[in-house]
């Protein structure tokens, strides 16, 4: 079925106020975004979403695929994300990476909108769980963890860098220090490190800036 630009409109001036719609550029020819995220459907149930860059596809197949809503277009915060997440962090955690996917198709469902820092945070959150459960320990240090690293990204965040990838990056690095000291008191078994493969000008800029510091306070939410 064709669209003509009056079924476009009509469609942009309805989700005007509608998450992800009322976040993503619009205009009287429709939406203009990055990127797109296909439901993938097998037995009528969505079993997996695949990202889809529009500079792959024409307009008119682009305005089809959201009014149909075949297809959500992602607003600039999750695009951020994908990128990141295109280019290094499928490479870095396959389950990560659609975990990731399933987060975004989740919230433009509920039409759940949610700030920057609380995207960024969700969606590191999933690799840093990842971390800390690989390892055997008590219910009680989990949470002490979980707790480290949010005081972790509370700073980083907000003092050192709005970037998906760099956020991840710090992260990784981060929770493998705490790992590192678990296992200088004996506190866990040795395991293979976390540490992520990444060029040399971000490697040396980790390593610049692996031991941060943070400040526990009571506004440190």
């Amino acid at each position: 079925m064709a669209f003509s630009n009056i079924n476009v409109q009509a469609f942009v001036k309805e989700n005007a106020a509608v998450y992800p719609c009322s976040d993503v550029k619009s205009t009287r020819n429709g939406y203009h975004c990055k990127w797109l995220l296909l439901q993938s459907n097998a037995g009528g149930q969505i079993d997996r979403r695949i990202p889809l860059h529009t500079s792959t596809i024409d307009s008119a197949t682009l305005q089809h695929l959201i009014v149909t809503k075949q297809a959500y277009p992602l607003p600039p915060d999750m695009e951020d994300v994908l990128e990141a997440m295109v280019v290094w962090g499928k490479r870095t955690d396959e389950e990560w990476y659609q975990h990731v996917l399933t987060t975004f198709s989740t919230l433009m469902e509920m039409g759940n909108q949610k700030t920057r820092k609380q995207l960024f945070q969700q969606c590191v959150e999933v690799r840093v769980f990842d971390i800390i459960m690989s390892q055997m320990l008590s219910p009680r240090l989990v949470q002490a963890m979980l707790i480290e690293w949010k005081l972790c990204f509370e700073d980083l965040y907000e003092c050192r860098t709005r970037c998906y990838y760099q956020i991840s990056i710090r992260s990784i690095n981060y929770m493998d220090g705490c790992v590192r000291r678990l296992m200088m008191f004996g506190v866990v078994t040795p395991y293979t490190l976390f540490t992520p493969q990444i060029t040399s000008s971000v490697t040396s800029e980790a390593e610049a800036g692996s031991a941060i510091p943070v400040v526990i306070s009571s506004d440190s939410e």
